[in-house]
């Protein structure tokens, strides 16, 4: 570990005293403007990225984003400030990778007026995969009442994120998530 961080120390000092102008190698540059067009054309007809309304101005900058990916991905490599197709194709996984889980960021975030609890309960009931009405309001008790967690409860299930059934043997609502969606 010590020969790895002296390892990793040097090259941090190396790409700190990197200066110029990055530019494209030819197959970097043919991958980028293929992407970019095609970004581009898909925003045009109200296809973004990030499908989340409050991603639009990011979604207007996400070329600025791969851009700088692929500066620090070309940096990390070597020192000759060419971004190439590998840069381009490395950076482009990490952003989509990122964009995934993006709406997670401001998962709480919205108008409606339990999307803040809301999000909360989703977090749980996804990562336990299964669990009860009573066990959701055991633990957010402080958060959430029965009548707003029914009013979640058919949120969820309408929007096919859980499927809801009830348990005849011990009279109780079963939370499932669904892995599907």
């Amino acid at each position: 570990e010590i020969d790895l961080g002296e390892t990793l120390e040097r090259d941090l000092e190396r790409i700190s005293q990197l200066k110029g102008n990055f530019r494209f190698s030819p197959e970097g540059e043919s991958s980028y403007t293929g992407w970019y067009s095609e970004q581009d054309r898909l925003l045009g007809i109200g296809q973004p990225a990030v499908e989340d309304s409050r991603f639009a101005s990011y979604c207007e900058r996400r070329a600025t984003h791969l851009r700088k990916l692929m500066m620090i991905l070309s940096a990390s490599r070597c020192d000759d400030l060419v971004i190439g197709k590998e840069d381009f194709a490395r950076a482009v996984k990490i952003l989509t990778t990122a964009e995934r889980k993006m709406g997670w960021t401001f998962g709480g975030l919205g108008k409606a007026k339990n999307s803040d609890v809301q999000q909360t309960v989703m977090d749980y009931i996804q990562k336990v995969k299964i669990t009860t009405r009573s066990a959701v309001l055991s633990k957010f008790y402080r958060d959430v009442d029965v009548t707003t967690l029914i009013e979640i409860e058919k949120t969820l299930e309408e929007m096919k994120w859980m499927n809801v059934q009830f348990n005849l043997n011990t009279k109780e609502k079963i939370y499932r998530f669904n892995e599907t969606k």
